[in-house]
C-alpha cells in the first residue's frame, strides 16, 4: 500500500510540471535521512585529567639506539647459550626499557584503567571531545562525520558498546529519528559488533565495516599466538614497502646501507637457503619466544581491545601462550577477553546475517595491495600491510601478494566476482554483493572517495550494491599514493593494485650481489680516503710545527 501511495504521489507531482524531478520524488516519499554514528579506529589521542598526553606512545629521542646498545649483549649471550638464566636476564633488560613507556597507558591485570583518561583529538594542544548532540542535518542529509564516536580504545569492546548504546540514544533524541547508520572503522568494528551482540539491531538502519580489523589484525595475532615463522622473501617484501629508509634516516653511511640491502636482496633471491629467515628464526626460537609474553603484557597485552583483534582461530593458542603459568594472576582479563571471543567474535557472522535478514543494510569496504607483516606463514597473502584481506572482507578468497588466482580456480567460479587483477574472488565473502575492494592502498590511507562511498551507501534511495552505482563498482584501484584518485579497476590499470612488485622485478642473485659488492667497494674506498686524510693531517701538522 505504501508503495502504491508513493507512485500515485509521484504521478501527481509529475502532472504538476515537476517532470525534471518527478523520478526522484518517487523514492523521496519513503526516504528518511538517518544520522550516522562513525566509530573511529583505535589510535586516537588520550590525556590524563591534568592534560598530560599519554597516547600515542612516543619513544623519547634516541630511545631505539640506546635500547639496542644496552640490550644487544644480553640478547647475543642468550642466543648463543640458550640458558634459562641468560634468557631471563635478557627478558628483564628488555622489559625494563619497554615497560616505563607504557606506565600511563597499560591497564591493570583485570583489563581496567588505573586512572581516568580524557579522549582527545588534534595534533597539538589539549582537547576534550564535545558531544555533538544537536540536530546536524544539512541539505536534507546527515554528513557522514557529524556524529563521530570517540572512545577509550584500550577497553573491552563490550564495555565500549554500553557507552555507544547510550550515545546512540542521545543522537536519536536529538534528531527525532528512530534509527542510526553505523560505521566501524578499523578497530571500531569491534565495539560495533559488540553493540549488535549486546543490544541488537532494532535501532540500526545500515552498517558499513570500513576496513575493519574485527576479524583479525596481523601484529597481535602473529606475536600472541606464538606461531611466528620467518622467511627472507617475506621480510624483504615488507621492508621494501614499509621501512626502506634512506641511509640518512637509518643513521648509516650510504655504502653500509647498500651493503645491508644487498645482503637482504641476495638472501631473498636464494629462497632455498633462506639465510635471513633461518637466522631470525633461530633467534626467535631460542630467545624471543620466551621473551615476547612479558614484553607484550608490559605494553598492550592487558588491553582487551587488542585481544579482540586476534584472529578467532588463533585465540585459544594466544591465551595459552601469553598467560602460561599466570592464569590466576590475569583471571579478570582472561574472563573479559574470553566473553568477547565467545559471544561476539565467534558469533559475528550469525549476528550480521540476522541483521541482513531483518532488512538492515550491511556493507563492507576493504583495502589491499601491500605485503603483510612478515611474522607468519601466511605473510605472503594479500593484505593492506596490517590485516589480511580475507579478514577485512569477511571471507574473500585471495591470491598471494605476488601471485594471482590460478586459472582452474577462476574457471570454476563466477567471473563477475573475480577482480580484474585476478587476485580476489568476492563470491566467498559473507556479503558478496555489498563488499567493495580498493587495491593499491595501505591500511592507514583514506582517500576521500572511501567516505563518499559510505555516504552513498547510507543515502541511496534504493538498496545499493556493487552493481547499482557505476561510480562504485566492486573492484577499484588507488592510482596515486595515499590520497590519490580512486577509479574503477580494469585490466589496463590492474597492475596498480599491488604496490612494490615493479621495484622487486629486477631483484635477484645478480642484482643483490651487485648491490652488496657496490656497498663493500664503497666502504673500502671511504676507508682509503679516511686513511689518506688522516695521513695528510699528520703531515700537515708536522709541517706546521716545523
Amino acid at each position: 500500500m505504501k508503495k502504491l501511495v508513493s507512485v500515485l504521489l509521484a504521478f501527481t507531482l509529475l502532472l504538476g510540471s515537476m517532470a525534471a524531478i518527478g523520478a526522484g520524488v518517487a523514492y523521496a516519499a519513503d526516504y528518511v535521512a538517518y544520522p550516522t554514528v562513525y566509530i573511529n579506529g583505535g589510535r586516537g589521542s588520550m590525556y590524563k585529567t591534568d592534560g598530560t598526553k599519554i597516547t600515542p606512545v612516543e619513544p623519547p629521542e634516541g630511545f631505539l639506539a640506546d635500547a639496542v646498545k644496552d640490550c644487544i649483549g644480553d640478547m647475543a649471550k642468550a642466543v648463543v647459550t640458550g640458558s634459562e638464566a641468560d634468557v631471563q636476564a635478557y627478558r628483564e633488560k628488555l622489559v625494563s626499557w619497554i615497560a616505563p613507556m607504557y606506565d600511563d597507558v597499560r591497564l591493570d591485570k583485570n583489563g581496567d584503567p588505573t586512572e581516568p583518561v580524557i579522549v582527545g583529538y588534534g595534533k597539538t594542544g589539549y582537547f576534550t571531545i564535545p558531544e555533538r548532540l544537536d540536530n546536524r542535518i544539512s541539505g536534507g542529509e546527515y554528513p557522514l562525520l557529524a556524529y563521530t564516536y570517540y572512545y577509550d580504545w584500550r577497553l573491552d569492546p563490550v564495555e565500549t558498546a554500553a557507552e555507544l548504546n547510550m550515545y546512540i540514544d542521545k543522537i536519536l533524541a536529538a534528531t527525532g529519528r528512530d534509527k542510526v547508520n553505523l560505521v566501524g572503522r578499523c578497530e571500531g568494528g569491534c565495539p560495533l559488533l559488540a553493540y549488535l551482540a549486546e543490544y541488537g539491531h532494532g535501532k540500526v538502519n545500515k552498517i558499513m565495516f570500513f576496513n575493519t580489523a574485527s576479524n583479525g589484525y596481523l601484529l597481535p595475532t602473529q606475536l600472541c599466538s606464538g606461531k611466528v615463522e620467518l622467511s627472507s622473501e617475506n621480510i624483504k617484501a615488507w621492508l621494501n614497502n614499509n621501512v626502506h629508509f634512506s641511509a640518512d634516516e637509518l643513521g648509516l653511511e650510504a655504502e653500509l646501507s647498500d651493503l645491508l640491502w644487498g645482503l637482504l636482496n641476495l638472501f631473498a633471491a636464494m629462497p632455498e637457503l633462506d639465510l635471513t629467515g633461518a637466522a631470525l628464526d633461530a633467534v626467535y626460537t631460542r630467545v624471543l619466544r620466551e621473551v615476547i609474553p612479558d614484553v607484550f603484557l608490559a605494553s598492550y597485552g592487558t588491553m582487551p581491545a587488542v585481544w579482540a583483534m586476534i584472529a578467532a582461530e588463533d585465540f585459544d593458542d594466544a591465551v595459552a601462550y601469553m598467560f602460561a603459568g599466570r592464569e590466576a594472576e590475569y583471571a579478570g582479563l582472561i574472563e573479559k577477553i574470553t566473553y568477547y571471543h565467545e559471544n561476539v567474535q565467534l558469533k559475528s557472522e550469525e549476528i550480521l546475517r540476522e541483521c541482513a535478514e531483518d532488512g538492515v543494510g550491511v556493507g563492507v569496504l576493504a583495502k589491499y595491495g601491500y605485503p603483510a607483516i612478515p611474522l607468519s606463514a601466511d605473510a605472503d597473502q594479500l593484505s593492506d600491510g596490517e590485516a589480511l584481506l580475507k579478514y577485512l572482507s569477511f571471507g574473500a578468497s585471495t591470491s598471494t601478494y605476488k601471485g594471482t588466482l590460478n586459472e582452474s580456480y577462476i574457471a570454476s567460479h563466477d567471473a563477475k566476482y573475480i577482480s580484474p587483477d585476478k587476485k580476489v574472488d568476492a563470491s566467498t565473502c559473507l556479503f558478496p554483493d555489498t563488499t567493495w575492494f580498493i587495491g593499491g592502498i595501505d591500511h592507514q590511507s583514506t582517500p576521500p572517495m572511501m567516505n563518499d562511498l559510505c555516504q552513498a551507501f547510507f543515502t541511496a534511495r534504493t538498496p545499493m550494491d556493487v552493481n547499482t552505482n557505476p561510480n562504485y563498482p566492486q573492484f577499484m584501484v588507488c592510482t596515486d599514493g595515499e590520497y590519490g584518485p580512486v577509479v574503477p579497476m580494469t585490466e589496463d590499470n590492474a597492475y596498480l593494485s599491488v604496490v612494490g612488485l615493479e621495484e622487486e622485478a629486477d631483484t635477484g642473485v645478480v642484482s643483490g650481489f651487485d648491490q652488496f659488492m657496490s656497498g663493500l667497494l664503497g666502504l673500502f674506498l671511504r676507508l682509503v680516503l679516511r686513511v689518506r686524510a688522516f695521513i695528510e693531517g699528520i703531515v700537515a701538522h708536522a709541517t706546521g710545527n716545523a
